[in-house]
């Protein structure tokens, strides 16, 4: 990478580190960054001004040539963090107007096939699994409350981790996720097994938190 561009994903990594953005989110968009980059020095560009609605179409339909190491075509996950690396880094290249036009504006990230997931567990695969935390045992309390949160809700495993017994509202039954994904706040519903606090377990140890 050039010097200028350097510089300016050091300073749009400060600017994450400010708006909150997940360690992982921060890495991701590096990364993907520095791959943008080297595909605009491929082309004779230095400078990010110079970058047009052009450029980036002809940079989408790159993405859409590269392949792994497998030899198999980007996933469609890899293809979305790497628009979105670039949206955000002229998003914010235009808010420190440091461009006065940003050509990534009307930039769309791919959308995906609809399909339905090849192995859903069924009912009785969820109850046996559920069933293999000891409930005589706290730590098996905690394990049987750590996957009934996951599968009433759906939240990933850093919001998991970074979930606080403040951020449960039994009484509701909902669930406060803090910085999920796109550094966003939202609320989700909690399921009656996971949230319920009058169950004998939860009455034995105690709130599963």
């Amino acid at each position: 990478m050039e010097a200028c561009f350097e510089e300016g994903l050091k300073d749009f990594v400060k600017c994450m580190d400010v708006k909150g953005y997940s360690p992982g989110t921060k890495q991701a968009y590096a990364a993907h960054l520095a791959k943008f980059f080297e595909y605009l020095g491929g082309k004779g560009i230095r400078d990010v001004r110079r970058v047009g609605k052009d450029l980036l179409r002809a940079y989408l339909l790159f993405l859409g040539e590269v392949k792994t190491k497998e030899g198999k075509p980007l996933g469609w996950g890899t293809v979305c963090v790497r628009v979105r690396s670039v949206k955000r880094f002229f998003e914010w290249l235009e808010a420190t107007q440091q461009i006065l036009v940003n050509p990534a504006d009307s930039v769309q990230e791919p959308k995906r096939k609809t399909r339905l997931p090849k192995f859903v567990l069924s009912e009785e695969q969820v109850e046996k699994m559920m069933a293999t935390c000891d409930l005589g045992k706290p730590s098996g309390v905690r394990s049987r409350a750590i996957l009934e949160v996951f599968y009433s809700t759906g939240i990933r495993l850093g919001e998991l981790l970074a979930l606080r017994v403040e951020d449960i509202n039994l009484d509701e039954g909902l669930l406060r996720v803090n910085e999920g994904k796109g550094a966003k706040d939202r609320v989700v519903p909690l399921g009656k097994q996971a949230g319920c606090s009058s169950s004998p377990t939860c009455r034995r140890y105690g709130p599963c938190s």
